[in-house]
């Protein structure tokens, strides 16, 4: 299913941009398995919260409208 490849990927990048320990492993890399679990955490977290936060901007707007940014977020 390519839709499915697509937001995977999409996620995929967003992990790979956001946390460098994620992007190469020969410049940077999590000391211990528990750091990397606390860097996931609280990128998840974020995460989930953004796009919750762009849904509910989606649903108030109408359709055609300005697009959801960052600056709506904060």
């Amino acid at each position: 299913n390519t839709s499915g490849t697509y937001a995977v990927e999409g996620v995929n990048s967003d992990l790979r941009h956001y946390i460098p320990l994620l992007a190469r492993r020969s410049r940077c890399f999590p000391r211990t398995l528990d750091a990397l679990r606390a860097v996931m955490n609280v990128f998840v977290d974020a995460y989930n919260r953004f796009g919750q936060a762009k849904h509910a901007y989606r649903q108030q707007r109408p359709k055609g409208g300005l697009p959801f940014a960052l600056v709506d977020f904060l």
